[in-house]
């Protein structure tokens, strides 16, 4: 087997929920002036009024399955946490991540600098434990890189254990991803199957398959004259917009229930269209989005088209062209 040099290396932890399970404690201390809880409107559109970043977190915010905020004395949003209560794709990670029913995955978390140092991670990580426990979920998951000494610390207080190790590799000119599970592989380490590892291609054939097809599609909506737009929120429109790189313009911002919602103008930042309402003011006769639905058919096409037990390949979600 050919050998591959590991690139980087990141940690796998879990941490099972049920409904007798300890939970590092609520209680919040005395001298802290941030109240954690649930994500609300306010923290939104406190966000998005904020400038360019502001409006980015929102997005991120608004895309997630649950989600809990630490706010200052002001209301002001300085700590976020995400959770995933399905398979998704997310900028910050190395790829889609599979989530199964009745689990949950952290990611994404936030502190502004001005907050740092108050233990607001610790906190937002017990207030997410106590809300999926109450909702039933039965583990959560979560990955740091092997150098995030802080974050193992954590997770390791809050009750998760390091159960497997994930890492990119090449072979030839092509980048991998290898979930293993158990031990970690040192820089230079030979890698062989017999070491349990499953391996995913970057941009694999199942994948570059859909773009084509997206753009095929497209390409005979516009010659009957058809204007399509992107619509999406967060990684789900980023990674449509490497899909069909041909694709403007690119409409983010917008959850998945509010497709067919109308409201005010957009405001236009180069070829971004930023504002969660109103999406007719693009002119697009056509919208493409990801579609939450595709849960089943990410599934199916794990089991088809991936090694047996992988959790690391990850086809692209359905997306959809609608006529608006």
């Amino acid at each position: 087997m050919q050998m591959a040099h590991a690139l980087g290396r990141w940690v796998i932890f879990s941490r099972a929920l049920s409904p007798d399970a300890a939970l590092p404690s609520l209680a919040e201390p005395g001298t802290s002036e941030v109240t954690i809880g649930p994500l609300e409107r306010r923290d939104l559109d406190r966000l998005a009024a904020s400038g360019r970043k502001g409006r980015e977190d929102a997005a991120i915010l608004e895309s997630a399955d649950v989600a809990v905020v630490g706010r200052d004395g002001h209301g002001e949003v300085v700590h976020f946490r995400c959770i995933a209560l399905a398979s998704f794709t997310h900028p910050g990670l190395p790829f889609p991540i599979r989530v199964d029913e009745g689990e949950a995955f952290s990611y994404h978390v936030e502190t502004a600098r001005s907050a740092r140092g108050r233990g607001l991670a610790r906190r937002g990580l017990a207030a997410i434990l106590h809300e999926l426990q109450h909702r039933g979920i039965r583990r959560i998951e979560a990955h740091t890189t092997e150098r995030n000494g802080t974050v193992r610390r954590y997770y390791g207080e809050a009750g998760f254990d390091e159960v497997g190790w994930l890492f990119t590799t090449t072979y030839g000119s092509t980048v991998h991803w290898i979930t293993a599970a158990q031990r970690p592989f040192f820089e230079g380490a030979p890698l062989h199957a017999s070491d349990g590892l499953h391996v995913h291609a970057e941009r694999d054939a199942e994948v570059a398959r859909l773009a084509r097809e997206l753009d095929d599609q497209i390409v005979v909506l516009r010659q009957e004259g058809a204007r399509v737009a992107l619509l999406g929120s967060g990684a789900a429109a980023d990674e449509l917009l490497l899909l069909v790189p041909s694709l403007r313009p690119l409409v983010v911002g917008v959850a998945d229930s509010d497709v067919r919602r109308q409201g005010a103008t957009f405001g236009v930042t180069g070829d971004r269209i930023v504002a969660p309402e109103g999406w007719t003011a693009t002119g697009a006769t056509h919208l493409l989005y990801a579609s939450k639905a595709y849960q089943d058919e990410m599934h199916d096409q794990h089991l088809a088209f991936g090694p047996p037990g992988s959790r690391g390949i990850r086809i692209h979600p359905r997306v959809e062209v609608v006529a608006v």
